[in-house]
């Protein structure tokens, strides 16, 4: 590695942008690849595509032109493949493909505990790594920190845990993304389209929160058995627009999700409740992101509403701040429980 770390970024949308700007300030890592899917934005100045000063480097869609580049690590920031094509098999063909080119990874669209996909997924990114000599983490803000990493921080204060509970009350409207609000989340959708989607999106919801379970459930020294999940929405009263566009009366403007874990004697429960807008389910929690944990002694941590400014920020910054740490890690897939604190470092002036 030389002396700043050489980084490639993967999608230049909300999180991609986010981390160009954070490498851009840092004094030991240099942006030397961008790389988006076919369309407007390739061709364009990696800087511009973020909102800062032209950088020098110009977006492109080959992925010859990535590895000509010679990155140290690549931050894989897409928008999730089960989103766009209904299936995570472009990620995990992504993913393998950088690792066999010796390329290290830190994405944000899962694999926080690739195990849960199943022992051949595991199998395949490992394999890969080590063939290449390159490592893969995945991380983010929930998940890769509100679900795991945080209460794992926590239960380091505690004996005999017996119980942990996370809770999680986000609010969209500030979210620009109708890909992520309206097409993945399936906000405003009517309830009858809603339902009718459920079961593709909820399988893959329960993959991604199981990732965290079974991450948390590893750090307690417990192997997690079986997730079951529920989930019930909450309809817009009036039309109302939002910076990811306009919500129709009678729509679905929020969602409550529960999912349940079985890690031997621990209880382990994830809350996840998602308003498009303020105004909605206003008998439902609000502003309640915080940790529950039952042992000796019992932990409670709540955050209010707003606790984080920006999420997709924090999310950029976790993986930002996790690149160093995984290039000098072993080959192979590596997990928080695998990888030193990493902290946030001063950028530029």
């Amino acid at each position: 590695m030389a002396d700043r770390l050489r980084v490639a970024v993967w999608g230049a949308g909300n999180v991609g942008t986010r981390a160009i700007r954070m490498i851009a300030a840092r004094p030991d890592m240099e942006l030397v690849a961008l790389h988006v899917r076919p369309g407007a934005k390739v061709g364009r100045d990696a800087g511009m595509l973020a909102g800062i000063a032209p950088l020098g480097v110009a977006a492109t869609s080959d992925r010859a032109a990535l590895v000509a580049a010679r990155p140290d690590v690549v931050l894989h920031a897409p928008l999730p493949a089960q989103m766009v094509a209904g299936s995570r098999a472009g990620d995990d063909e992504a993913l393998a493909w950088l690792l066999g080119a010796g390329i290290n990874v830190v994405t944000t669209v899962g694999y926080v505990w690739p195990e849960a996909y199943g022992a051949d997924a595991v199998a395949r990114l490992q394999a890969a790594g080590e063939a290449g000599g390159a490592s893969l983490h995945g991380t983010g803000l929930n998940p890769g920190f509100q679900g795991d990493v945080r209460a794992l921080a926590l239960a380091r204060l505690s004996s005999g845990v017996t119980a942990v509970t996370i809770r999680e009350a986000t609010v969209f409207d500030r979210y620009p993304s109708a890909e992520v609000v309206f097409g993945l989340m399936g906000m405003g959708l009517a309830p009858h389209a809603f339902a009718a989607r459920t079961a593709g999106y909820r399988a893959w919801l329960t993959d991604l929160f199981r990732e965290s379970l079974m991450l948390l459930g590893a750090g307690l020294g417990h192997a997690v058995t079986k997730v079951t999940d529920s989930v019930e929405t909450a309809l817009t009263a009036a039309e109302v627009t939002i910076a990811a566009g306009t919500l129709a009366a009678g729509t679905v403007g929020a969602q409550r999700w529960r999912w349940t874990a079985e890690a031997g004697p621990v209880s382990l429960v994830h809350e996840t409740l998602w308003r498009a807008h303020g105004g909605v389910a206003p008998d439902w929690p609000a502003g309640d992101n915080g940790v529950e944990i039952a042992g000796t002694p019992a932990i409670r941590l709540p955050l209010a509403a707003g606790w984080v400014e920006d999420g997709l920020a924090a999310t950029a910054a976790h993986a930002v701040n996790a690149l160093a740490p995984v290039v000098a890690g072993r080959p192979g897939v590596l997990t928080a429980l695998d990888l030193p604190l990493a902290l946030g470092r001063r950028g530029r002036a």
